[in-house]
């Protein structure tokens, strides 16, 4: 009958299973004669009580009573009350072979986290007596959060720090839900490189996410962050500096360099100084004299895709005042 009784406070109050130890023990109260012995000396001296996932945890008497509901006792209780300095109160009539008692209960959440509190059960007999007993009880939390990893497929121009990944990929942070507040998220990756082997990817980042939440408990999850391979009709070239497609340079001393007259580029990204996915690019300049004191160069871009040797070349025109003419350079 006992767990049924417990089944109906949670149910009533749509909180989750309390997990519970034990510790026996009892302290005497005093008792009229006509109370059975037993229903006297009846609270456990100690207990150890753990928060539910919504980060409560119900004291009803049925925990710190030793006795419980038996029929006995029950039978010639008026109320039953657990009374736990700074709690809520949740209040709940108990039906037992006919026989109703009025039961106050303690309701504790995230705040008492680590206290050993006191509690007292003061029982009221229909008969007049009352008589109570006490002891202690520590807070604990051990509900793990709920962690959830979504995989991820990327371009490889994209940064793989998950707070980057936050501009363009809302999931690249995992969720965690803990019932006593926030948990900090830390992450550990380990990389394979398919080194173009595997058809769709570059590479394949094992990222194992852990959550620790403020009682130490953790969980973890992983995600898988896939780096897609991308063909060359992604490439952007960059434009003619001509008068026609964008103004020519502005005079004879204008830096020439790419970082100045533009790179090929990869989803907004320079093909330049390093590898870019799995293209690099390289240039040679063609200097010819356009009129009296101008000058046009002829720059011929070549990006090459490693992995599948095709060859993608391009020229850029570019007009300027006048310098001297430009070493042709090779960039990688």
């Amino acid at each position: 009958m006992t767990k049924n009784i417990v089944h109906a406070i949670k149910k009533f109050l749509r909180i989750g299973v309390i997990v519970i130890t034990v510790i026996i023990g009892s302290i005497n109260a005093s008792a009229q004669e006509s109370i059975p012995e037993i229903c006297s000396t009846s609270c456990n001296s100690q207990l150890n009580v753990s928060l539910d996932a919504s980060g409560y945890v119900l004291i009803d008497p049925v925990i710190i009573w030793e006795v419980g509901y038996d029929g006995v006792c029950f039978s010639q209780l008026n109320q039953i009350i657990v009374e736990v300095a700074g709690s809520s109160l949740v209040y709940l009539d108990v039906t037992q072979n006919g026989h109703t008692v009025a039961t106050t209960s303690a309701l504790l959440d995230c705040s008492f986290i680590g206290q050993n509190l006191k509690y007292n059960l003061i029982k009221h007999y229909s008969n007049g007596t009352v008589n109570s007993c006490w002891g202690n009880i520590m807070i604990k939390d051990k509900m793990e959060s709920n962690l959830v990893c979504s995989d991820l497929k990327i371009n490889c121009t994209e940064q793989t720090d998950p707070y980057q990944l936050t501009n363009t990929h809302n999931n690249s942070i995992p969720t965690a839900i803990d019932n006593c507040g926030i948990s900090t998220l830390t992450f550990l990756d380990s990389t394979i490189n398919y080194n173009c082997l595997n058809p769709s990817f570059l590479k394949k980042i094992t990222r194992v996410w852990t959550a620790t939440d403020g009682s130490g408990n953790q969980q973890t999850c992983t995600q898988n962050i896939f780096i897609e391979k991308t063909s060359g009709t992604n490439i952007q070239f960059p434009t003619h500096l001509n008068n026609i497609n964008t103004s020519v340079l502005n005079n004879s001393t204008a830096d020439l360099e790419p970082t100045n007259t533009g790179y090929p580029t990869l989803y907004g990204v320079n093909i330049g100084n390093q590898n870019v996915g799995n293209f690099s690019s390289s240039h040679q300049d063609q200097t010819m004299n356009a009129d009296e004191g101008n000058f046009e160069i002829l720059r011929n871009w070549t990006v090459v895709d490693w992995c599948t040797n095709e060859i993608f070349i391009q020229s850029q025109i570019i007009r300027s005042g006048t310098f001297k003419s430009p070493e042709s350079k090779r960039i990688f």
